[in-house]
């Protein structure tokens, strides 16, 4: 199943839109340190600001709030609990990684 729907060179192509779509978004906010991942795994790193890479749970907590109030479901991760979780799943297709990059652009608007 996995190789005959091509799923694990759909994880690469989806993954790597996905980040280069999240590098776009965030690439002026003072609140994202990192975005880094393989595959479909992405996680993006939030602080309180760049300077001082002090990690803001609160604020990652809130946009995972954001998220789930639009029908996206992610966790957190990371020793202090900063680091946006994103895992979809294989069969994410480019529709998918439009609609969550609209989905997370308009969240990041607000809290980033």
């Amino acid at each position: 199943m996995i190789s005959s729907e091509n799923l694990l060179e759909n994880a690469i192509v989806q993954g790597n839109a996905l980040r280069k779509g999240l590098h776009e978004i965030v690439k002026n906010s003072p609140h994202v340190s990192d975005i880094r991942g393989v595959g479909l795994y992405t996680g993006v790193e939030i602080v309180a600001d760049r300077d001082s890479g002090s990690p803001d749970k609160l604020r990652t907590e809130k946009f995972i709030d954001e998220l789930r109030e639009r029908r996206i479901l992610i966790r957190s991760c990371g020793g202090d609990g900063n680091v946006l979780k994103i895992r979809p799943p294989l069969v994410f297709n480019s529709s998918d990684v439009t609609r969550f990059l609209e989905t997370f652009s308009d969240i990041a608007k607000e809290l980033l």
